[in-house]
């Protein structure tokens, strides 16, 4: 079997699945589609979490996530 990421280092391919949802925005048929289900199935099991107290814990997390799949 092929591997989906060709020499590249841990970090690179921990910084690739982040930044595509997990793999979704690979998908063969509809990525779209599929990182939109990803992203609904993140919200169900985040949203018991996130109550109005805690979204300025939610929003540094979201900020942190997205600096390490960028860098």
């Amino acid at each position: 079997m092929k591997s989906l990421f060709p020499g590249c280092t841990t970090t690179d391919k921990a910084h690739l699945i982040a930044a595509t949802g997990f793999g979704s925005g690979y998908s063969p048929f509809a990525p779209g589609t599929a990182g939109s289900a990803a992203a609904i199935v993140l919200y169900l099991l985040f949203h018991p979490l996130l109550d109005a107290s805690r979204w300025p814990l939610g929003l540094l997390f979201l900020l942190a996530a997205t600096a390490y799949a960028i860098y």
